[in-house]
């Protein structure tokens, strides 16, 4: 059991912010452990089609189930951050950060030549790892990272919300099934390695809140030299699924109009209206006026990230299809 002491003051200092590198690390988790994460099933039939005859020994030797080095996860600094970005913070490891974590991962794995490089040449070793990390991203992660950003987005927009209305203290419970919160400390449900402490008490400044696509469970990460997070489960990671059942989509189209019934069963993710044409073979113009109709009815609603803006199901909307879903 992980204990996290919160002061006063860390209530304020709550932000969210989401990860490439995060997701690199936890995807990269799923597909080395198929068995064990059988939700991902169609993601992780596509990816070993893209991966087939790659080899990953440096990755493999960062990213373990029980240990995953330090460099490998910075804490995100924003929401819009990007992968090329990231790497670059991963590339500026330190010789001396490298070495104690490779001390740490032998504590967890046995040693592997990956491991003898980079204790002897750190920075040689790390060029490897990046290379790696770069396949490894263009293959498997990005063809489907515009939608992942969406399920991100979405999330952060729900737990903003839900913060807001219900204050910190009971928003932090709903963190992942494995996370509970009680009179100022929160009690994280997970085993740790024995060289990390399992009690901890933040400085007054809060946690950087990181949904995760691929996160199962809720994880802590303090750390003395920049800001802490937790990393737990985002909703809705739909993309990882099959298409919603037709029959709720057939008696929608009686009531509402295909194009209109479409449109509504493809959001259950936010998404672009370009993103909504692709995928439903409409034209821009038609999908635009769909959108603008459920809008003017209540059941879709629209937010702006960066240059994008995506929409998604309003309240009034998820309740249209939770009747049609009965």
């Amino acid at each position: 059991m992980i204990k996290i002491q919160l002061q006063t003051t860390d209530f304020a200092g709550f932000r969210f912010a989401y990860s490439p590198l995060m997701e690199l690390v936890m995807s990269y988790r799923v597909w080395r452990d198929p068995q064990a994460h059988v939700y991902y099933t169609a993601w992780i039939s596509q990816v070993e089609e893209a991966l087939r005859g790659e080899a990953f020994p440096y990755l493999d030797t960062v990213i373990t189930y029980h240990y995953t080095a330090q460099f490998m996860m910075p804490t995100p600094l924003g929401p819009m951050r990007s992968f090329e970005d990231e790497l670059i913070r991963v590339q500026n490891t330190s010789e001396d950060v490298i070495r104690r974590e490779m001390q740490r991962m032998l504590m967890v794995q046995p040693p592997t030549p990956a491991h003898h490089h980079f204790l002897d040449d750190p920075c040689g070793a790390l060029g490897r790892l990046l290379g790696e990390m770069a396949l490894y991203w263009e293959r498997a992660l990005a063809p489907d990272w515009r939608d992942m950003v969406a399920v991100l987005e979405n999330e952060i927009l729900h737990q903003a919300r839900q913060f807001a209305l219900k204050g910190a203290e009971e928003s932090l419970c709903q963190l992942g099934s494995n996370v509970t919160y009680s009179d100022g400390l929160l009690l994280i449900d997970k085993e740790l390695p024995a060289f990390l402490p399992t009690e901890y008490c933040l400085k007054g400044d809060g946690l950087q809140l990181v949904p995760g696509v691929f996160q199962r469970k809720g994880l802590p990460d303090i750390r003395p030299d920049e800001r802490s997070m937790l990393r737990y489960p985002a909703r809705g990671i739909g993309l990882m699924q099959a298409d919603p059942p037709t029959p709720a989509e057939e008696s929608l189209r009686l009531l509402v109009g295909e194009g209109k019934a479409r449109v509504l069963m493809s959001l259950t993710l936010p998404r672009s209206t370009q993103e909504l044409a692709r995928h439903l073979n409409l034209s821009a113009g038609a999908i635009s006026q769909h959108l603008r109709l459920m809008q003017q009815a209540g059941f879709v609603e629209s937010h702006r990230s960066g240059y994008y803006v995506f929409y998604r199901l309003s309240t009034r909307g998820e309740r249209l299809l939770e009747v049609f879903n009965e």
